[in-house]
């Protein structure tokens, strides 16, 4: 039986992105295919193996012991690097009518397509170089957000900026999105410091949002208010 690699499961409420203050049960994947600087989970390169009925229990476990939930949000790391895994997993969730919310990376369309019929949300994240450190990964970003137009999942796209960012890499970034499905949204979030503070002047970052607006009038800036809040 395959098992897949956990680092934590647990009950929150979602801080990011259009679904902001909802009741769900998180479930983080060990292991990434990137290495982003804003990264603050770098733990998640180990976990505890579980299987699928395992995994299944502890999540009605959580959901038992603290009521109702939105949906189960599969984080990490990068939950797609398990897809094997998830093609036995994510069934036996449809069958509970649990919804299912992806956060990934949006860089792995192929493993997308083996269980994208699974998810309720996606919530893809855009890198963009100045952001991450990382080189820009533009190509794998428009296969996927291509590939999620296929599905009847609600998506929505996040990009976090510094104040390295500059307007090139989010008029970029913008028209992407425009051009597969203007009425996808699209989260410009600040990336936070130690401390919790923004990385990024609020001149910078009103500058930056005004200017995705203009190409993409679904963008909206939203901070991870999780972490203001002290959450999980």
């Amino acid at each position: 039986m395959r098992t897949a690699k956990i680092n934590e499961l647990f009950f929150s409420v979602q801080g990011e992105g259009v679904f902001i203050g909802y009741p769900q049960i998180f479930i983080r994947f060990a292991g990434c295919n990137l290495s982003c600087r804003y990264c603050d989970l770098p733990e998640n390169l180990s976990g505890k193996k579980l299987t699928a009925p395992e995994l299944v229990n502890r999540v009605l476990t959580v959901r038992k012991e603290n009521g109702g939930i939105h949906s189960v949000s599969l984080t990490g790391g990068e939950p797609l690097l398990q897809a094997d895994f998830l093609t036995g997993f994510l069934p036996i969730l449809k069958q509970k009518k649990i919804p299912v919310y992806l956060e990934t990376n949006g860089t792995l369309p192929e493993e997308l397509r083996k269980v994208g019929e699974y998810f309720a949300f996606i919530a893809m994240d855009l890198k963009i170089a100045s952001a991450t450190g990382q080189a820009a990964l533009w190509r794998a970003h428009r296969y996927f957000l291509r590939e999620c137009q296929h599905l009847s999942s609600q998506v929505f796209v996040k990009i976090v900026v510094t104040n390295n960012t500059d307007s090139g890499e989010i008029n970029y970034a913008a028209k992407l999105v425009r051009t597969i499905n203007p009425k996808t949204p699209l989260i410009i979030q600040p990336a936070l410091n130690r401390n919790g503070r923004p990385e990024i002047s609020g001149q910078k970052l009103a500058s930056l949002f005004r200017s995705a607006f203009t190409i993409l009038p679904t963008t909206r800036l939203i901070p991870p208010v999780h972490r203001f809040l002290r959450l999980p």
